[in-house]
């Protein structure tokens, strides 16, 4: 794996790992979002226990770009109910670059497997 690839993961495994642990210990701004978006309250718990296994799974070996495309999906679920819930486009910029860096690590990650 090049430097780039290692750079993206270590900051994705960071951004997903924060970000579920607040997650599960029901950080209010997050809840808040949450109610924002319509979502029952168990998928914030349901959420962040996929972000962390994202996270760990990065680290993975032979899962790291199943690992990124997951992530790259809870991003685009991230997207579309910031949509939803017309937020302004500052609030969606974060999920938005977590998606790219997830695709960016998934497709890199499938190039060195082949």
């Amino acid at each position: 794996m090049n430097i780039t690839l290692l750079i993206f993961k270590i900051l994705l495994s960071a951004a997903f790992l924060l970000a579920g642990v607040a997650k599960l210990v029901g950080a209010k701004p997050l809840a808040e979002q949450f109610r924002e978006f319509g979502l029952p309250a168990w998928t914030m718990p349901l959420v962040g226990v996929l972000e962390i296994a994202g996270a760990s799974g990065l680290w993975l070996e032979p899962f790291t770009g199943w690992a990124a495309l997951g992530l790259a999906g809870l991003m685009l679920g991230a997207l579309a109910n910031h949509a939803k819930a017309r937020h302004s486009f500052s609030k969606s910029v974060p999920s938005g670059i977590l998606l790219l860096l997830s695709l960016l690590l998934a497709g890199g990650a499938f190039q060195f497997d082949h």
